[in-house]
């Protein structure tokens, strides 16, 4: 086991899990810290600053931590009560979205305001219902030169 540092910083929540999951199992096994401690091979201190939480075990330590409580290494990571993390709709959009259209948004993002506004105008133009919602659509004038279109045919 090794002590948490800097780096391990953003898991001090997993490392309190995963001690607070050891002790359940060492207690329902009617083991004491000594006990378990003397399984692995390691002083008692050791093993009780792990289940504090003060420290998170390697791997290796954790999967002898497993097989000295006879519990499987989700129930000590305590997988099967996590939930996944709620999806928003917009991450969720963006898996959903194309290669085109992720390759265009990051086009998109790189663009100044200006540029973006230029976009939106052509964008609106192109929506079939823009014609509907009142946006403004480019008159085009005739000129005098030009001879109406022949009805009927």
């Amino acid at each position: 086991m090794r002590p948490m540092s800097a780096q391990v910083e953003a898991e001090p929540k997993l490392s309190v899990r995963i001690g607070a999951a050891a002790r359940e199992a060492r207690k329902r096994a009617k083991l004491t810290q000594e006990d378990v401690a003397e399984r692995l091979g390691f002083a008692p201190e050791v093993y009780g600053r792990m289940e504090r939480g003060v420290t998170m075990p390697s791997v290796p330590t954790l999967k002898k931590i497993c097989q000295a409580l006879g519990v499987t290494a989700s129930s000590l990571l305590a997988v099967e009560t996590m939930k996944p993390p709620a999806r928003s709709a917009s991450r969720q959009a963006k898996q959903e979205d194309s290669p085109e259209i992720r390759r265009l948004l990051r086009r998109l993002r790189t663009l100044s305001k200006p540029q973006l506004d230029a976009i939106r105008i052509v964008a609106n133009l192109m929506r079939p219902d823009s014609v509907n919602r009142g946006s403004r659509r480019p008159t085009h004038r005739k000129s005098k030169s030009a001879k109406p279109a022949p009805h009927g045919k």
